[in-house]
């Protein structure tokens, strides 16, 4: 196989990350933009010793899963928008098709089925924008692949929106003729409406010095000074959130999320009633099972802002709890200063798309927990870690789907994993 040739062939199959897979000539090739059982004709652009990439030149046989692509701006599609050509339908089969190939060799006891988002479009509650001057132009948008070149947008298809109406008073205003090169926008939707601010300027991954500015719409400017405390009202009650922290984009599905978390765990309700929450965050997942009857409700979080804003929740919510910050990547062990007794304890772990740190894995290994609920946004680093438990007598009793990012190639998965001869 040679770059630049092209190449007729079928795709078998979406790939976790969106292309499609098929093969030529004895070779695996990844082609973006199609559907399974397409016969396309594709031009090759990458070549390496066990696989190919190429480019999607014309489609001869479309699949009944193929639209006209619904996540745009103008003639470009929205950047990691990998579905747009998919209709949600076939979205949600491809990335449940997916889910299986990383989690069947487990032998899952029940696949549920998946939960898909009440909208493709339109979900998001932030939007973070990029800046790039270009003479005495600003653009305000999406960074594109591979030049990294800002693409200017109006409006993001994917944002709720009173984020896309904000952002169009935003660009009217004097702190939009300020940007500077570099600069990043965020726009985040809470109870109180749309805040937004600019983050300090980064150096390639890591963030300069500085504070954030908040924007002020009366003033039209950006301000010094803290950023306002959100607030996220959810079934069980109205969580503070940190302006600048992390809080699930999709706020309906999140929703959706926590309740099944709590569902499963309240199912042993009696047997395992205490909870430790890893990488608990402001401590959604461990409140929402305290309205379930959890008696005792226990977090873990590296981010000590997050941890505050755990503790506040708890308090506002009148849940007896305790809430510590502390690196999981260095954690020994899960013992009697975090929790009362492991044998009557559910684990929740929701780590970031890394998967779990080795440490955390084996100090939840070493306590012997009866049951853990694993939610990941990373189905590779979820098989890496299931595989791990089950290595270690764990036996995966469920999984489920959740479509989280619609048009976009990643979801969320929540897996209950128990100790053979504890459930």
């Amino acid at each position: 196989m040679v770059k630049g040739e092209e190449k007729i062939g079928v795709i078998e199959k979406l790939v976790y990350g969106g292309a499609g897979l098929m093969r030529v000539d004895g070779c695996v090739v990844f082609v973006p933009r199609t559907a399974p059982g397409e016969r396309i004709r594709a031009r090759v652009t990458v070549v390496k010793k066990h696989f190919a990439q190429a480019d999607l030149v014309e489609i001869l046989q479309p699949a009944s899963g193929r639209q006209s692509p619904d996540c745009r701006i103008g003639e470009a599609t929205v950047p990691g928008c990998v579905y747009a050509h998919l209709t949600p339908e076939a979205e949600l089969d491809a990335k449940t098709a997916q889910l299986h190939e990383f989690l069947d060799k487990f032998g899952v006891e029940e696949w549920l089925p998946p939960v898909d988002s009440p909208t493709p479009l339109h979900y998001r509650n932030k939007l973070t924008l990029h800046v790039e001057r270009a003479q005495e132009k600003i653009l305000l948008g999406y960074r594109m692949e591979p030049g990294h070149d800002v693409l200017d947008i109006d409006a993001c298809p994917l944002s709720l929106p009173p984020i896309n109406e904000t952002l169009s008073s935003f660009r009217h205003s004097s702190a939009f003729q300020a940007l500077r090169n570099g600069d990043e926008v965020v726009f985040r939707l809470s109870d109180e409406g749309v805040s937004v601010f600019r983050p300090p300027l980064r150096k390639g991954y890591r963030r300069l010095p500085g504070k954030p500015q908040r924007w002020s719409r009366e003033r039209g400017t950006f301000c010094d000074g803290p950023l306002h405390t959100l607030h996220q009202t959810m079934t069980v009650g109205t969580f503070e959130v940190p302006c600048d922290g992390f809080f699930q984009v999709n706020p309906a599905m999140a929703e959706q999320l926590a309740e099944e978390v709590a569902s499963w765990f309240a199912e042993d309700l009696d047997r395992f009633p205490e909870v430790l929450d890893l990488y608990c965050g402001v401590g959604v997942f461990a409140l929402f099972c305290r309205a379930k009857g959890a008696v005792r409700i226990f977090g873990v979080e590296a981010s000590g802002e997050a941890v505050d804003f755990a503790r506040r929740n708890a308090e506002n919510f009148h849940a007896p709890g305790k809430f510590v910050r502390s690196s999981l990547g260095n954690a020994q062990r899960l013992g009697q200063n975090w929790i009362h007794d492991p044998s009557r304890t559910t684990v929740i772990v929701d780590p970031p798309r890394g998967g779990m740190a080795p440490n955390a894995v084996r100090a939840v290994l070493s306590g012997r927990f009866p049951k853990v609920l694993y939610v990941s946004c990373d189905p590779a680093t979820l098989a890496r870690d299931v595989a791990l438990f089950v290595a270690a007598g764990y036996a995966v009793r469920r999984a489920r789907l959740f479509n989280l990012f619609p048009r976009t190639a990643r979801f969320e998965t929540l897996v209950e994993l128990v100790k053979k001869g504890a459930v």
